[in-house]
Order: C-alpha cells, then sequence, then structure tokens
C-alpha cells in the first residue's frame, strides 16, 4: 500500500477499525524523517488515544502493531536523547503491548533484545543497577548466546565476588515458579521458573521428563541452573 493510499483511507474512514493499520504504516515509512514531531504525534494518537485497552486488544492480528509502534517510539525519543521517555515506551512495549508469538525461539529472542534496550537506557541515564537487573534477567537466555553474559560481566566485577558466588548457590537451591497467561489463548496457562539473585527475579526454562517425581523435579533444575553459562561465569570470576 502506499503513502498515498493511506492518507486517502485515513481521510476518508475517521472511524474504521482497520485505522490503526494505516496509521502504523505511515508511523514506520517516517520512523527515521528528521523532524518525527508529527509522527510521534499521529503514531500517539492513532495508537494510544482513539482506542480504549480493551479495542486494542479485539484488534485481529493488532497486538504486535501495538508493540512495534511502542518500540519506534522508544528508539525515536533515544535517538534525541529523551532516555526518560525512551524507557517508558520501552516498558509500554514490554507490558502493557507484549509481543506475541508462537515461535518460542522467536519469544525469547525479543526478551533478549527488550533486556538490552532497558540496560542501554539505564546506562544511559546513569543507573547501573538497573542496567544491571536488566541484564540479570535475560542472563539464562541462550537466543543471543554469550552477548548478555559478556555485557553483564563488568556490572558483576563490582561486586564482592566471594560473596556473589555463595548468594547464587544459595539462589538455585530456592527455586520460584509463576504461573502465566498463554498468549495465543487467554484460557490457557503455562508455568515459568526462576530464582531471586541480587533482588532480581531471573527467568529460565527447564526440560523435565513426564513422570518425573516433585524431588527429582527440582534436582534436575537444579543442575541445569550449574551447567549454565550463567551459573559458571559467576563462579569463575
Amino acid at each position: 500500500m502506499s503513502i498515498k493510499y493511506n492518507n486517502t483511507f485515513i481521510k476518508s474512514n475517521p472511524t474504521s477499525p482497520d485505522l490503526y493499520k494505516a496509521y502504523f504504516y505511515l508511523m514506520t515509512r517516517f520512523c527515521l524523517a528528521k523532524d518525527s514531531s508529527n509522527l510521534k504525534k499521529t503514531c500517539l494518537e492513532a495508537l494510544y488515544g482513539k482506542y480504549n485497552s480493551e479495542q486494542r486488544k479485539n484488534f485481529l492480528g493488532g497486538a504486535n502493531v501495538f508493540y512495534k509502534a511502542a518500540t519506534y517510539l522508544s528508539e525515536i525519543y533515544e535517538h534525541e536523547h529523551k532516555y526518560e521517555t525512551a524507557l517508558r515506551y520501552v516498558y509500554m512495549s514490554d507490558t502493557l503491548y507484549p509481543y506475541h508469538t508462537t515461535c518460542g525461539n522467536d519469544f525469547f529472542m525479543h526478551q533478549v533484545i527488550t533486556g538490552f534496550h532497558y540496560a542501554a537506557l539505564y546506562e544511559m541515564l546513569n543507573d547501573k543497577k538497573s542496567a544491571e537487573n536488566a541484564l540479570l534477567k535475560i542472563s539464562f537466555n541462550n537466543e543471543a548466546g554469550s552477548r548478555p553474559l559478556d555485557k553483564l560481566r563488568p556490572y558483576l566485577l563490582q561486586h564482592d565476588k566471594d560473596v556473589l558466588k555463595k548468594e547464587l548457590k544459595s539462589a538455585i537451591l530456592t527455586i520460584g515458579t509463576d504461573t502465566i497467561r498463554s498468549q495465543g489463548d487467554p484460557k490457557q496457562f503455562y508455568h515459568q521458573d526462576h530464582i531471586v539473585f541480587l533482588n532480581t527475579k531471573i527467568p529460565f526454562w527447564a526440560y523435565s521428563a513426564e513422570g518425573d517425581t516433585p524431588g527429582m523435579l527440582k534436582r534436575s533444575k537444579i543442575e541445569f541452573l550449574k551447567q549454565s553459562n550463567f551459573y559458571k561465569m559467576v563462579m569463575t570470576l
């Protein structure tokens, strides 16, 4: 679809449920424009002003449109050195309009991207603790290879290494589990394991065999954590 078509569609169909798609198309075409003030205004009005939260949820295929819109806006504000505003839109893309996908690898990769974005913005705001927390949350995520650990290591080196190792050894013995609603089917739920380390809840996925007893399951999760690259990195600091 052309820019002209979308402009015509917006003017001719001000109440259409597909209006947000036309706005989003224009936004993506102009997101690198030198003067993006009109882009921001249009995007905000189209995606966050004209529709309430329930209407947004009902848009067929609309979930990632709102995610992308918030992500693009965060990048625009970051480029303009307005880091607090950029952070607000990252938070919006992470919580209000999270990335929807049925592919596990795709989901994990977007977790890494979001974690990196949080960390970069917190770093620009000189909030090193929050940057560290953002990187900790993706420390068990293997989709980006060693990059999360490479970025996290300098932060961890600021801690007492012996205390750090002792705390992690203790943390993996106390595994928590959250119940999370499925993205694809609101009636379905799944379980997400986590540990708490440096006052940060760190999620992880450990595969289990059918028929495992609770004791066997806990031991297998602990062993999984001990074999992780994150655990090995901390133990060799």
